[in-house]
């Protein structure tokens, strides 16, 4: 799991520990593949727990705190950050717009509906998991705002799609921690 990150207070920089391995590199592949979001104030208690993932991840439930699951084709871009330069030759490093933009390829009716419903704008929890091992977000969650449209083009071998983006700002990256689940074990 991730560590909490607090800059120094001072004027000197810690040097950060780093882990590289020659004949056993961890590398993970890049794709946002699964997106879970819940209402606000509905955190995790311990997002490691397979048990509290299997009772809360559901996408017709109507107890406030179910995790709908977004089985989507997504990617997290690097986020926009302001750097501002100040007296004593001094950067101010602000917070970063991060985007996660997604694609949903599944077009059922519910499917339809839930996208219209989220046109009403709303901000949630959201957590999204990497390349299916690797899940962003704590047991906190990430506070972001969604927006989603339906899509079509002018090419009957296209598929339609909803098409959409969370957006947050925060300073750093979002929490993360080994994706212990497997997609599989969530559906119904």
């Amino acid at each position: 799991m991730s560590l909490l990150i607090d800059c120094p207070e001072n004027c000197g920089t810690e040097v950060s520990e780093w882990l590289f391995s020659k004949c056993n590199p961890q590398t993970r592949a890049a794709q946002v593949t699964d997106i879970f979001y819940t209402s606000q104030g509905e955190p995790f208690i311990d997002i490691d727990n397979p048990a509290e993932w299997i009772a809360r991840v559901d996408n017709d439930s109507t107890a406030i705190d179910a995790i709908r699951h977004l089985t989507v084709i997504g990617s997290k871009p690097k986020p926009d950050q302001t750097k501002k330069l100040i007296s004593h030759n001094r950067n101010v490093v602000g917070q970063k717009t991060h985007k996660l933009p997604f694609k949903i390829d599944e077009l059922s009716l519910e499917n339809l509906n839930a996208q219209r419903e989220l046109e009403c704008g709303g901000t949630y929890l959201m957590w999204f998991v990497v390349g299916g091992t690797l899940i962003f977000g704590g047991n906190e969650g990430i506070t972001a705002s969604i927006t989603a449209d339906f899509t079509a083009t002018d090419n009957i071998e296209d598929l339609a799609l909803i098409e959409g983006e969370w957006e947050w700002k925060s300073k750093f990256t979002p929490e993360s921690t080994d994706w212990i689940i497997t997609s599989d074990d969530l559906t119904d």
